[in-house]
């Protein structure tokens, strides 16, 4: 056994186990490298690779308003393609019956009360099931990261397992009734951001940022 930053890694003839403070993580030992196959959260719950969020914010926190999204950025939609192809994807039931149809080329996960009607998508009654399909979702998709994508209640329970955040943060001061819950921007450090922009269809400048949280 050695230690790997603050991580412990355990060899067992082919398969490797790194141990964190948080979770166990199981992986394929080949070649000299390490092929992570899934995590072991200690009260059960398999975490994905990377649990990441995705939201568009303005600078007042505002996300939403009377149920849709107050602004029209298409850049931002083609962008949260880009991040979330090939990879599962969280949402809430609000979001879910706002769209027009199922995500493509993605795992959807809905996570609604039991009694509410999926048709489409994985349907999760709990945190922790949506965790593990997340998990699952990841090994046969091949991706590195799980995507967190609304609504406001969704952003609330993941937050704090998440390690990244995309961002786009836009100069909007029209009306919200749905905000991101509080983020506290000194547990989080700005790996890149884009310059800002003016979106062509609604004239709002707007920039994308990649977040990461910091290390305890």
């Amino acid at each position: 056994m050695r230690a790997i930053s603050r991580h412990f890694l355990i060899t067992l003839s082919g398969f490797a186990l790194v141990v964190t403070f948080k979770y166990v993580c199981v992986c394929l030992r080949y070649d000299g490298r390490l092929f992570w196959l899934y995590s072991i959260h200690p009260e059960g719950t398999y975490l994905p690779h990377e649990l990441a969020l995705s939201v568009a914010i303005s600078r007042k926190g505002v996300i939403g308003h009377n149920g849709g999204v107050p602004w029209s950025i298409p850049d931002d939609l083609r962008r949260f393609y880009r991040i979330s192809v090939g990879k599962p994807v969280i949402i809430g039931f609000d979001t879910w019956r706002h769209m027009p149809k199922p995500l493509p080329r993605r795992r959807t996960i809905v996570l609604a009360e039991a009694d509410k009607s999926i048709d489409g998508a994985f349907h999760a009654h709990s945190q922790e099931m949506a965790l593990n399909e997340a998990e699952r979702a990841c090994q046969y998709l091949v991706s590195a990261e799980a995507i967190v994508a609304g609504g406001a209640n969704v952003y609330e329970q993941f937050l704090p397992q998440c390690t990244k955040i995309y961002m786009t943060e836009i100069l909007f001061e029209g009306p919200g009734d749905t905000y991101f819950p509080q983020l506290l921007l000194d547990e989080w450090r700005v790996h890149d951001e884009s310059p800002r922009r003016e979106c062509a269809v609604s004239g709002l400048l707007y920039q994308f940022k990649t977040m990461y949280r910091r290390e305890k």
